[in-house]
């Protein structure tokens, strides 16, 4: 459904409200303070999607946000879990074009928090998230003749927080509502920021400019090889799932292709 920009800034202009959209703003009423908290949160991620840099940080406060809220209605709360699942898919790609590997990790594979729990101890020790096991603990097992067999023996490893691209996913798939192409897309995404990844590790970049140097001496063939190898991945659907709100909002029977229900 096309939207022009009145309807997107001003939701109720103009426009037959749908239940969905009565229970949603209870009275009439564009004071930002009365809306439902999903639009809420969705207008603020709009903005911020033009002046917010996209990190981690940001990613997390946005996902513990959107935890906090209702779960209704079902697919605002749905189009809202996979803008901000877009949002890391782009910030992970971006990470990987720009050979930022650590960072793309982060997203990827690499728990946000891990407590190791040693033998006799009290309390679990943080992991250094980028540090390797046995170099944080070689001095705990230092007397130890295989300090690996020794952190097996006396140590448990407690994955607390997982990589918020792992939580996205896990949430998707366990909603009941989100589409499943949506879900093979995200997917096939995930696997291209892995393959963008390896292919520049393998190319020997070890930044954005040594990459950019790289690509000035490669011929054109070459440079239309690498250039398919990059993520680029952009807003086209995290837009597109803003009109779809927009479309609940003013449709009781509205259909979205990221919405399964």
């Amino acid at each position: 459904m096309h939207m022009d920009e009145k309807d997107m800034s001003h939701p109720h202009a103009n426009i037959t409200r749908s239940e969905t959209s009565k229970e949603i703003y209870p009275a009439p009423c564009r004071n930002e303070t009365r809306r439902h908290p999903l639009i809420h949160l969705n207008s603020k991620i709009q903005r911020d999607a033009v002046s917010t840099p996209l990190n981690e940080s940001y990613l997390e406060a946005l996902l513990n946000e959107l935890q906090s809220m209702p779960r209704t209605p079902l697919a605002i709360y749905g189009l809202t879990l996979t803008r901000i699942n877009e949002l890391a898919l782009i910030c992970a790609g971006n990470y990987a074009d720009s050979c930022e590997y650590a960072a793309a990790g982060d997203l990827m594979v690499n728990p946000a928090q891990v407590m190791v729990h040693l033998r006799g101890k009290p309390h679990p020790v943080l992991k250094v998230r980028h540090e390797k096991l046995t170099t944080q603990f070689k001095d705990a097992g230092k007397d130890e003749p295989s300090l690996i067999q020794w952190f097996i023996k006396n140590t448990i490893v407690e994955i607390r927080k997982k990589p918020i691209l792992t939580q996205l996913y896990k949430m998707l798939t366990d909603s009941d509502i989100i589409s499943g192409h949506y879900i093979e897309f995200t997917d096939r995404r995930m696997k291209q920021i892995a393959d963008t990844m390896g292919f520049l590790s393998a190319w020997k970049v070890a930044s954005v400019e040594e990459f950019h140097q790289k690509l000035k001496t490669a011929g054109p063939s070459e440079t239309a090889f690498i250039q398919k190898a990059l993520c680029r991945f952009d807003r086209g659907l995290f837009d597109e799932m803003e009109k779809d709100i927009f479309g609940f909002l003013r449709e009781d029977h509205y259909r979205s292709r990221f919405i399964d229900m």
